[in-house]
């Protein structure tokens, strides 16, 4: 361990973080506010643990809620520990679950050749248990399947709160009883007298829906293992029930962690939770630390917070709890204005009546960095004009004052608000990026690949043609178009593409460049007769490469989003087609289709935070990032706070705690937390901003949040519409903003994220062009029908090698159904499948009949995942800050002692001489040597403590003799 680092650390800790550290044994609850170092006490006290027990790196486990979080997390802990940070295990609560159900899978054999259902599967399901049950108050006559998705939704949330079908049932016959238990529902008087109130009527209905709902989750739940699927909230219920009725997987899964840590304890969910409880039940007194604010939960439902501390301080009574004051981000008036906020709300812990200690969790936050403050502005706009026109020359203020520009945030209640603020930055000249998870569907060059798909599933469809032949890419005349469209001959009635494909036809059109219309019309033929006989994966990457819609996406002004999108859709028809094989080209526009209906979007991880100008964002999306100037938008009445929403679906109490509701049903709890978080991400300048008319709806009024805060504590400023800036399109619209592929930051942002791998050398060393595009951009590319057959051949031996880890033995027949199990998910199909079904089983059974003996008898990993390593710029000649992470994933390695190991590496293809494989004769290209050598730099550089030993390519297909070759 590198005690220098972690003894420096701990002196720049206060008192109370100090304490958390220390705090190693037993339960211990801290309140950690925003900027009071919450990740730093998670991994300081991981530190801790290390340096005063004899407990080892794997013995911990520490759950965060993003693979993100988990990710700095980890890259903290490295920077005190070293290596040994990447043995402690850091994920989410699924990925934790993910492995149990890997690690275990005789322990849910419910779960076994079930696969996670897509979004659409999802509905889809909803939709056949809605037809099989009966339930009229959830089925309109007319549109009987019109809430699929917000029952899909509702059942997503009842299984988050780990509500079964048969405990939801329980739920809604209490909250019904309790109902029926309520005096005075009928009005006694009047015209109305015998008569249910108003409100007791529609909660009445409530109560039957949710009766009703009740049958189709029961039906959902058996439609998803009737079409073998589960979905993302199964993991953490089928988990938690498997270690609640199996005591043995419950111990084992004990002794493997002495320590536990959860990061954002505010957010668990009531499943997540009893994971927690089944995890450290083996005591009384558990070392379980969890770190939360409640007052910064804004990714559960109402109510679930308080929850929480409820559930903590009556499983752990002697639970210590430690609150943390100092803010080390924020100034003390933005503090200030932001604690008020909050403090408005109608329900806090003490509200409740728990006692967790003499602390005060509702202490206002302190600022540790004082001086220099700037009072927080409420800017009163005259129009929605004036709110952007004040917000750029704020930009500008304090660009010109020294911000950079990328350290400026501009925070929105929903994503669609962006689009105003950005529109208006873009008219001003001023670099900005909006940080979004934005449907991909909506992208233009998405939108028109996916037309050319349809066009060539509906082929020759005249009304699509005569829509897509307008596309740029194509580069054709529009007066061409126009021609080839109105042409009709006098002798028969033809096609759009007849047209384009008969010389005699192009020429009576009078058509001045033949060529390309020929070409183009060839091409759709060609497309055809391919999405008759290949995959819609292959047909789309041929569509978007031979019709030049690529060339043009990376030519584009915004091609970094471009070629994001299309990759996030190019992907998805991968996945859907992996899931269902045999899916043609209409089934993937159907599907298509489905996502559109129901407003499902196909997203893609936005690109960092960091460099590129002005960064737009949702308030949820600006959780754990902090910005020195923040603008929060639109902070008017309905819109942050006070925001009315229609509820088809109300779901009873799934918890036991509920004390948010106010009278008429609506509570703004949620609204003070995420105005909360969206203040507190200021370091220096906070702005809120709101404008007295909008277009749309008239008059508006400043949130009721604004109203809370004494006017002493701010500073109003009145903006009035600039007319140098519009967002109406009216005035000249500034030039394209450049967000480019080739944009050296953008550049440097991936290498740092996708690192270097063995692959990735070879590619740069045969064509670095090659690199660029397949390495560092990913461009859309699918795989080879013999890249396929190797990936499942991998996926089969990884199977194989298990079993054998396990002292078991595996047959013939085994084998053939694990290949089978993963040829079938490649999306390989009809004659492909059989010939390489064929061949694969030939080729394992071969290998393990003469390498399964060996195997039985070695200690091995498969699949090893090597991370931590990094080649530092000195190995290139510069600055040594400047580094490449080296990432890999090793097909197995056999451990020779407790250091001493050989990485084996598996080939399928035609085997190769030893000579061949080193290089040496004039047609070698030294890949595979090449490969091991940079397995053995990985291992060496990540600090595990691995020694390569040996490195072996092990072809698993015969030679001509029948041998199977190891060099």
């Amino acid at each position: 361990m590198k005690k220098q680092s972690f003894k420096l650390a701990w002196e720049q800790l206060n008192p109370q973080q100090k304490e958390a550290v220390a705090a190693i044994e037993g339960p211990v609850m801290v309140v950690a506010g925003p900027g009071t170092g919450k990740t730093q006490i998670l991994t300081m006290r991981i530190a801790n643990i290390l340096q005063k027990t004899d407990t080892t790196p794997d013995a911990i486990i520490a759950l965060t809620f993003t693979e993100n979080a988990a990710a700095n997390m980890r890259a903290r802990l490295a920077a005190i520990i070293g290596p040994a940070a990447y043995r402690v295990w850091i994920g989410t609560f699924h990925g934790f679950c993910n492995d149990i159900l890997a690690t275990y899978p005789e322990y849910f054999e419910d779960m076994l050749g079930r696969r996670s259902a897509s979004d659409v599967e999802r509905i889809q399901v909803v939709q056949d248990a809605l037809m099989r049950v009966d339930v009229p108050l959830l089925k309109p006559f007319a549109q009987p399947l019109f809430h699929s998705a917000t029952i899909a939704q509702a059942i997503a949330q009842i299984k988050r709160e780990g509500v079964s079908p048969k405990n939801f049932l329980r739920i809604v016959g209490a909250a019904k009883k309790e109902y029926d238990e309520v005096p005075d529902r009928y009005h006694q008087t009047g015209r109305y007298a015998g008569q249910l109130k108003g409100v007791y009527a529609q909660e009445e209905k409530s109560i039957e829906k949710n009766m009703q709902l009740q049958k189709v989750y029961e039906a959902y739940q058996s439609g998803m293992a009737e079409r073998g699927l589960y979905d993302f909230e199964d993991m953490i219920l089928e988990v938690a029930a498997a270690l609640h009725k199996h005591t043995d997987l419950l111990l084992t899964i004990q002794e493997r962690f002495a320590y536990c840590l959860v990061d954002e304890h505010q957010d668990t969910n009531n499943a997540q939770n009893k994971i927690l409880e089944l995890l450290t039940n083996f005591s009384d007194h558990p070392n379980l630390f969890v770190v939360g604010d409640e007052k910064q939960a804004i990714f559960r439902f109402q109510g679930a917070s308080i929850e929480n501390f409820l559930y903590f301080k009556k499983l752990y009574p002697s639970a210590r709890l430690i609150v943390l004051t100092n803010n080390y981000r924020s100034n003390q008036a933005v503090l200030d204005a932001s604690h008020v906020v909050i403090s408005g709300r109608m329900n806090r812990i003490e509200d409740v009546g728990i006692e967790l200690s003499n602390s005060d969790v509702s202490a206002p936050l302190t600022a540790a960095n004082k001086g220099g403050e700037i009072v927080p502005v409420i800017a009163v706009c005259d129009s929605v004009e004036a709110e952007v026109s004040g917000l750029v020359s704020t930009v500008k203020m304090h660009h010109e004052q020294g911000v950079p520009l990328d350290q400026i945030a501009v925070l929105c209640r929903d994503n669609r608000d962006t689009a105003l603020f950005a529109a208006g930055l873009k008219n001003a000249r001023i670099q900005h990026r909006v940080i979004s998870k934005s449907n991909s569907l909506y992208d233009k060059r998405v939108r028109q690949l996916l037309a050319v798909f349809q066009a060539i599933a509906e082929f020759p469809a005249d009304e699509l043609m005569a829509d897509i032949l307008h596309f740029d890419f194509f580069g054709l005349s529009p007066l061409d178009i126009a021609k080839i469209i109105s042409y009709r001959p006098a002798h028969h009635s033809t096609t759009i593409i007849e047209k384009m494909i008969s010389a005699d036809l192009r020429r009576a059109a009078g058509i001045d460049d033949e060529a390309s219309l020929a070409r183009i019309g060839q091409q759709m033929v060609r497309w055809k007769t391919m999405a008759h006989n290949a995959s819609p994966v292959e047909v789309f990457q041929d569509i978007a490469y031979a019709s030049g819609c690529m060339a043009a996406a990376l030519a584009d002004s915004n091609s970094i989003d471009t070629l994001a999108n299309i990759t996030a859709l190019f992907n998805e028809i991968q996945t859907v087609c992996q899931q269902n094989p045999g899916y043609s080209l209409v089934d993937v526009c159907q599907y298509i289709a489905l996502l559109k209906e129901y407003n499902i979007p196909i997203s893609h991880t936005p690109r960092a935070t960091t460099g590129g100008g002005v960064v737009l964002m949702t308030a949820h999306g600006a959780k754990g990032l902090e910005f020195d100037v923040v603008w929060i938008t639109q902070v008017h009445d309905g819109h942050w706070g006070n925001r009315k929403k229609k509820e088809f679906l109300k779901l009873p109490n799934l918890i036991r705690l509920d004390t948010t509701r106010t009278a008429s049903g609506r509570s703004d709890d949620d609204e003070r937390r995420l105005l909360y978080v969206a203040m507190t991400r200021a370091r220096h300048a906070l702005y809120l901003s709101y404008a007295r008319q909008n277009i749309s709806t008239g008059e508006q009024l400043p949130s009721t949040f604004l109203s809370e805060i004494h006017p002493a504590m701010v500073r109003v400023i009145e903006y009035h519409k600039d007319e140098t800036i519009s967002t109406s399109g009216m005035m000249p619209v500034a030039p394209e903003q450049k967000n480019s592929i080739i944009d050296r930051e953008f550049i440097r942002e991936r290498v740092a994220t996708v690192g270097l791998s063995a692959t990735a050398v070879n590619n740069f060393l045969e064509c670095p062009m090659k690199y660029f595009y397949a390495n560092l951009l990913r461009i859309p590319s699918a795989k080879s029908r013999a890249q396929t057959y190797g990936t499942a051949i991998h996926a089969a031996l990884k199977d194989i090698v298990d079993e054998f880890a396990t002292g078991k033995k595996i047959s013939p027949a085994q084998i053939d159904k694990l290949f089978a199990h993963h040829l079938q998910r490649s999306g390989l199909t009809g004659a492909d499948a059989e010939s390489y079904m064929k061949k694969g089983t030939t080729a394992l059974r071969g290998y393990v009949k003469q390498y399964g003996a060996v195997l039985r008898a070695t200690t091995c990993r498969t699949e090893v995942k090597i991370t931590g390593a990094v080649l530092t710029g000195d190995a290139f000649g510069e600055s040594p800050e400047q580094s490449i992470p080296l990432t890999g994933f090793l097909d197995r390695v056999d451990f020779l002692d407790a250091s001493r190991v050989r990485v084996v590496d598996y080939k399928t293809g035609s085997i190769k001489t030893k000579n061949e494989i080193e290089g040496r004769t004039k047609s070698a290209d030294g890949n595979y040597l090449r490969q091991l050598v940079f397995y053995k730099i990985l291992i060496e550089r990540s600090g595990n403590g691995w020694v390569m030993d040996q490195g072996r390519i092990d072809f698993v297909e015969p030679d001509e003799k029948q041998r199977y070759v190891q060099y």
